[in-house]
């Protein structure tokens, strides 16, 4: 290894933990200001630590230290080293912060508006978290500890975990905290996939036509975008088919539609979310 990859790799790594504790702290500052206050368990160990500290009186940090280390020595032992390294900063930041900002009130007792805000920003934490190549630990940890021995999806283990803490603040709480927590969970998934993913409009058309090379020609000239020529093969007479793949922004979909239908009333028109397109000459405004 030369001493510029070196380099790059040390300055990659100050980033990447960075993010991990900037999303830590975004990740206890909803605890404090929305979630824990209003008794709004969205799953997770964060959501167990709130219903021991209403059950017990336990303190949150405390607990979440308590699960997160012994499952940090079993991810050390039984995942690797690799997959150990990468929990533990997370898991033992994100109790930390939680037990710094303790004294932080709750800004809001409408539980509502806790578990719509509180999983905005617990979600873009989480977000920020995952995009540094981190993990908080937790159920994450435990449910790929527990598929390691067990025939099971790590998604499925992790589902399971968090039915079970909802429905524990179901019965702790009452069945409306509950919905409320359902709602935080949502918007906290939202969140994660808009750090993770972006908001972006693009849209992928695949178009099936007899008038293939028209259309090719109309959009590199009328709509200035490129495109890609798949194979493709008739399903019922078996005649080649070339499919036109063509990434595009949002707006640009009712000028493809009209170019398309212009030069083949019956082509076959499919368009798809496309979560992100890099590119030469691709992103911009569109």
């Amino acid at each position: 290894m030369n001493w510029v990859s070196l380099t790059r790799g040390k300055r990659s790594g100050f980033w990447d933990g960075l993010s991990i504790v900037a999303g830590c702290a975004l990740m206890a500052l909803s605890f404090r200001l929305f979630m824990n206050g209003n008794d709004i368990v969205a799953g997770g160990v964060v959501g167990l630590s709130t219903l021991l500290e209403r059950r017990l009186g336990w303190e949150p940090a405390w607990v979440q230290w308590g699960i997160n280390l012994p499952l940090l020595a079993l991810g050390f032992w039984v995942l690797g080293r690799a997959a150990g390294a990468r929990s533990a900063l997370g898991s033992l930041v994100l109790p930390l912060l939680m037990l710094v900002t303790r004294t932080v009130p709750t800004l809001t007792h409408n539980p509502l508006l806790a578990a719509l805000f509180g999983g905005v920003v617990y979600g873009a934490g989480l977000g920020l978290v995952l995009s540094g190549s981190g993990s908080v630990g937790g159920y994450s940890l435990l449910a790929r500890l527990v598929t390691k021995r067990l025939h099971l999806l790590v998604s499925n283990a992790i589902f399971t975990l968090d039915a079970l803490t909802i429905l524990g603040g179901g019965w702790l709480f009452g069945a409306e905290k509950a919905m409320y927590g359902l709602v935080a969970a949502f918007v906290m998934r939202r969140a994660l996939d808009a750090v993770l993913l972006g908001f972006s409009h693009t849209k992928l058309a695949f178009v099936i036509s007899t008038a293939h090379d028209a259309i090719r020609q109309a959009v590199i000239t009328e709509l200035d975008r490129g495109l890609t020529i798949l194979p493709g093969t008739g399903g019922y007479t078996g005649d080649p088919r070339p499919v036109l793949l063509i990434a595009l922004g949002q707006a640009e979909v009712p000028r493809l539609r009209t170019l398309v239908r212009t030069h083949d009333p019956d082509a076959f028109i499919v368009l798809t979310d496309a979560a992100e397109v890099l590119g030469k000459g691709f992103h911009r405004e569109a």
